[in-house]
């Protein structure tokens, strides 16, 4: 065994945090001391207990200066003081900037890296003029509008995207960067293993399942492509990142997708091919819901990923297999969640 390298997970019951725990403490990992902080909620039948070796330590992120104090706790009960420091810190659940703020105020000067999970839904709350109309999105287009009127208005279209992207701009304006090392990822949808939001799975329930219902698509689910992300490539990157060297990746925010995008029809149309299903049922409406995508700025440009941090993504042939895999083995095994799966398809059903 090498030299310790103690690991602090914020979040990780669930998805990509869980993806993240199960690779951290694999056997060919047995330097690291991994430990994670959420507030205990059960997602996929308790999964994250099956995994050796990770400490959970229970924390509420929303008591902010209670959450601040714990990481303090636990940081000097390891004996991290600054000499000795987090090798990397995961934020998967920073939601609000004061949220990122108490953590780093407990972690600042003690940790060699920190990651924070950023979403690519900001862009919608950015200046849409400095767009190239039929060209992805590349992170420097990641810029509030100039007038305060319009950051108003983008705001309150889309609140989620404003704070995250606020939790982006503490870390660029207000952290003292020698104090605390950051690496930003921009994640568009999202899918894969242990996908808690009940889109995928909905989807493949009415493919399986309710297809006697009809399946509405629009203009947008027909034309707009989409960028999606693999949770497992997530989990890998996030890995990798521990022992990259780090000296011109710091620091930046990286958009993080497949290669390939897609359309919701054809994406769909894609899952019924995996599993071997014919759709008959599909038809054209002016305005349909639908699961995905979760944005409105649509396909992002990963060359920075490629280039900085060696961004190798599965293809997503291959994504939407596995995903579909894993669906079809969790039928009857994950109530919860395929129980929200079900509600969400018909709540779809019925608003269409």
């Amino acid at each position: 065994m090498g030299e310790k390298k103690y690991i602090l997970v914020l979040g990780g019951s669930t998805f990509m945090g869980l993806q993240l725990l199960q690779n951290l403490c694999s056997s060919e990992n047995e330097d690291y001391e991994v430990y994670y902080i959420n507030r205990g909620k059960k997602y996929w039948n308790n999964q994250v207990k099956n995994i050796k070796n990770a400490h959970h330590i229970f924390g509420n992120r929303k008591e902010k200066q209670e959450y601040r104090k714990l990481i303090e706790y636990e940081s000097k009960k390891l004996g991290i003081d600054g000499k000795k420091k987090w090798t990397a810190v995961f934020d998967f659940c920073g939601f609000k900037y004061s949220e990122v703020k108490s953590a780093y105020e407990a972690l600042k000067g003690k940790c060699e890296l920190y990651l924070f999970i950023s979403t690519d839904s900001i862009y919608d709350v950015c200046d849409k003029s400095v767009r190239k109309e039929g060209q992805p999105i590349k992170e420097e287009m990641a810029c509030r509008p100039k007038t305060l009127t319009k950051q108003a208005e983008y705001k309150k279209d889309d609140d989620y995207a404003h704070h995250k992207l606020k939790c982006e701009e503490f870390l660029y304006n207000y952290v003292e960067k020698e104090e605390l090392p950051f690496v930003i990822l921009r994640l568009p949808d999202v899918i894969g293993p242990f996908d808690d939001t009940g889109r995928f799975w909905a989807y493949m329930k009415w493919i399986t399942e309710f297809n006697k219902n009809t399946l509405y698509m629009d203009d947008e689910a027909n034309n707009l492509k989409m960028s999606f992300v693999y949770s497992q490539d997530v989990a890998d990157i996030c890995l990798k990142l521990i022992n990259m060297p780090k000296d011109n990746i710091l620091h930046k925010s990286y958009n993080i997708a497949c290669e390939e995008v897609i359309t919701l029809k054809q994406m769909i149309e894609q899952i019924a091919k995996i599993m071997d299903i014919k759709l008959v049922n599909i038809k054209n409406t002016d305005n349909a819901s639908k699961f995905y995508p979760s944005v409105d700025c649509g396909p992002i440009d990963i060359t920075l990923a490629k280039q900085m941090l060696g961004w190798n993504p599965t293809p997503l042939e291959e994504v939407l297999e596995k995903t579909v895999t894993f669906f079809k083995q969790a039928k009857g095994k994950y109530r919860e969640e395929e129980n929200y799966a079900e509600k969400k398809l018909y709540k779809k059903i019925k608003t269409d």
